[in-house]
């Protein structure tokens, strides 16, 4: 292989600057360094990369996103993170992301083997990234039990966000928002809007990381949404322009809808 081009992708320079030392000491690279999500878009824009390195998490932005819409522009990903919930560990697998370490549990010398193995396009994560085997039943089974729209929904409501406005973000009747609401509440065993929203972050669908909350892989819960759910709302202009891929599933539907004439109240989703 030709000297790799390596781009990492970090808020925190210091960490990002002793990253591609600890990089450049065990695998002759070229590397560059983005400190945020829109100088990531730049440069990835400009040049194509065999590796990007990120954290789970970016002061501003989805990586979820910054996967899904750059995958021609960079070959392979590897997340670096001391977290990995759940449902960004299956967003990671959707989008084929071999590359996971666990850098407050995995051993740091096994870093090089990761680095080493995600540019050879082969298998790493961490041993330890879903944490004990009872905690790690227990979410996937709250997991598996919840429908593509009420994912949708959770992500939506799950940062605080009342009925009347996911129901205008989604284009779904206050009611269904209402119903899917009530389904959550059962299906998770909670009983208040605090504890969905605490739900929602233990499950990897809600980030707050001191700004504004960020809805993690919210454009694959869309796809995943109007690929799967039987009768889903049309998808708003804005909603369609930000997330291309859910677009394209949603247009795929469009000659089964018999139902886009009816009121927006008798518009409700199936779950």
């Amino acid at each position: 292989m030709c000297t790799p081009a390596v781009l990492i992708l970090s808020a925190d320079q210091l960490f990002a600057a002793m990253l591609r030392d600890r990089i450049c000491a065990f695998l002759a690279s070229r590397c560059a360094i983005a400190h945020s999500m829109s100088e990531a878009h730049a440069t990835l824009n400009e040049a194509e990369f065999d590796l990007l390195i990120t954290g789970g998490r970016i002061l501003e932005g989805d990586v979820i996103e910054l996967i899904a819409s750059q995958r021609g522009r960079v070959s392979r990903v590897l997340v670096i993170a001391g977290h990995i919930e759940p449902q960004l560990a299956e967003n990671l697998r959707t989008y084929a992301v071999n590359g996971v370490f666990d850098s407050s549990r995995d051993n740091p010398d096994n870093l090089e083997r990761a680095v080493r193995a995600t540019l050879a396009s082969r298998h790493y994560w961490s041993p330890c990234i879903h944490g004990s085997e009872s905690s790690k039943t227990t979410i996937a089974v709250s997991l598996r039990s919840l429908s593509p729209t009420e994912r949708l929904v959770l992500a939506t409501i799950g940062d605080g966000t009342d009925n009347d406005a996911a129901s205008s973000l989604l284009g779904m009747a206050v009611s269904s928002i209402q119903s899917v609401r009530r389904s959550l509440h059962l299906k998770l065993g909670v009983r208040h809007k605090g504890d969905l929203m605490c739900k929602a972050v233990e499950l990897g669908f809600v980030r707050f990381d001191g700004g504004a909350p960020t809805r993690i892989g919210f454009g694959n819960l869309l796809t995943g949404y109007y690929r799967e759910s039987k009768r889903p709302v049309p998808l708003s202009p804005a909603l369609a322009a930000r997330y291309p891929e859910a677009a394209q599933a949603a247009a795929l539907r469009r000659p089964c809808d018999k139902f886009r004439s009816r009121s927006p109240e008798k518009n409700a989703v199936a779950a």
